[in-house]
């Protein structure tokens, strides 16, 4: 998988950025008692990072740093899996979920050429869909009319949510050999029927994060593009009340952090 650009997917499993545990010897945090001996990685909270050239990117000058450093996750964790499952230009897609994922999601489809509808629980994002993401519909997915509407209708819907929600609405909104994208996690199962997919040649597929290779493939698409993520510029001090308001999803659509006034 590494020689394939696809070092996301290493049987051996990978080493994340944050969140995960150095189990490499040749790294500074490696202990021999086992993994969980082993120093967590801090991503963007490192003192100082050393990384091998081959895993390095390339940013074009004119990208502005905040808007860029998201697209290295919630970029390129929709961006792949988009490629990978074949959107294209002209087609009707949709996006269920409107946070980081969902807001680049949105970017993309329109860049891409697509028709771009968003999917979400009542009208509250509506304006914020259609205005400043560039989406030219909307489906108020509790509203029955407004997801009647809708069904048979996209080639695909990348599903960010990561809250309990109902697959088998998703599934009907799809047109006959339509794709489910699923790229947010759900905590708990999520039950789907057959029927859902069967009956009209329906995928249910999922995605990770896109290599390096494919990763450098989206940066330049967006510089091209001028593609980037919404974000608002927190300085160090606000960095709790940052997390804070992240987990009660008051964000459009990423923080990103003034490293400069460290």
């Amino acid at each position: 998988m590494c020689k394939n650009g696809e070092e996301n997917y290493c049987r051996n499993g990978m080493t994340g950025t944050y969140n995960a545990r150095f189990t490499h010897e040749h790294s500074p945090g490696y202990s021999a008692e086992g993994k969980d001996h082993c120093e967590p990685t801090y991503g963007g909270y490192s003192r100082d990072i050393v990384c091998d050239a081959d895993y390095t990117l390339k940013l074009d000058k004119s990208m502005p740093l905040d808007k860029t450093a998201p697209l290295l996750c919630a970029g390129i964790t929709v961006y792949s899996p988009m490629m990978y499952y074949g959107v294209k230009k002209g087609m009707k897609i949709a996006v269920a979920g409107l946070g980081g994922l969902g807001s680049m999601a949105v970017k993309f489809g329109v860049a891409m050429g697509c028709h771009v509808t968003v999917i979400s629980r009542g009208t509250k994002k509506k304006d914020d869909a259609m205005s400043i993401l560039g989406a030219h519909a909307f489906v108020d997915s509790t509203d029955a009319e407004s997801f009647g509407a809708a069904k048979s209708t996209f080639t695909h819907i990348v599903d960010t949510i990561a809250a309990k929600h109902d697959l088998h609405q998703m599934m009907d909104m799809l047109d006959i050999n339509g794709k489910l994208i699923m790229v947010g996690l759900c905590p708990e199962p999520l039950p789907l029927q057959g029927f859902s997919y069967i009956v009209q040649r329906k995928q249910l597929v999922g995605s990770l994060i896109g290599g390096i290779k494919e990763t450098q493939e989206m940066l330049d698409f967006c510089a091209e593009k001028k593609i980037y993520c919404e974000t608002e510029i927190v300085k160090p001090e606000q960095i709790n009340e940052a997390y804070d308001r992240a987990v009660a999803s008051d964000v459009k659509y990423r923080f990103s952090i003034d490293c400069s006034q460290l």
